[in-house]
């Protein structure tokens, strides 16, 4: 196998890997299905190992596929890095930026201005809650993430963009909706209609109380 078809093959396991599956991987990677399908075969053959488990159609990395996966994750870093470098000295911006949000609000004004000033990157935005976002930017699934709180991980870097309250409304017949001003004390103990697990806005409010669910019961209610 050529140095190049050696890297082609690695950067086929390395999308199967990330993706769960060769029909994932060959979509993000722009290839037919049974192109990438071959690569990953080749590789397997022509080392004497192997890299999935065949589960129906889940692939699962054998052992020596994770420790393969942990080695091509820094080769891919190395190619965005090395992209960048040859995009700086052309003194221009040109490709492809994948962000990740938790939702448009906050993106919107930031993607108007990075448009106007990098008209020639393409741009992709991804949607999903705080703990996905940071798993597929672990992952090399995209580029930037925008998050409710601060990432504690030695693998990413953050920087605060801004302060952005939270709101809490109800309907006019509720017992708070009379009170000028509520604070956290009041809201301890209400129902509340909360996003999925995952969501940075549950775990911001969970920090300083748990609240309650629509539907649960307080303690003392007759429940065990």
């Amino acid at each position: 196998m050529s140095p190049l078809s050696l890297l082609a093959s690695l950067r086929a396991f390395d999308a199967t890997a990330r993706a769960g599956s060769m029909s994932a991987a060959a979509r993000r990677m722009g290839l037919q299905q049974p192109t990438l399908s071959a690569q990953i075969t080749r590789l397997e053959r022509d080392h004497g190992v192997e890299l999935f488990y065949r589960r129906g159609r889940q692939l699962v990395l054998t052992p020596f596929g994770e420790l393969l996966r942990e080695h091509t994750q820094r080769l891919c870093r190395a190619e965005d890095d090395i992209q960048s470098l040859l995009v700086a000295v052309k003194g221009q911006f040109e490709g492809r930026l994948q962000l990740h949000a938790i939702g448009p609000y906050n993106l919107t004004p930031l993607l108007r201005r990075f448009r106007a000033e990098r008209p020639g990157v393409q741009v992709r935005v991804g949607v999903g809650d705080s703990r996905q976002i940071i798993a597929r930017i672990l992952d090399h699934d995209g580029d930037v993430g925008l998050v409710l709180q601060s990432v504690d991980h030695a693998e990413l870097s953050c920087l605060p963009y801004r302060r952005q309250p939270l709101v809490v409304f109800a309907a006019r017949e509720h017992p708070l909706a009379a009170q000028g001003n509520v604070s956290l004390e009041d809201l301890h103990g209400q129902e509340f209609v909360l996003r999925e697990e995952g969501s940075g806005t549950v775990g911001c409010l969970s920090r300083r109380w748990k609240p309650r669910p629509a539907g649960a019961l307080p303690p003392g209610n007759g429940q065990p």
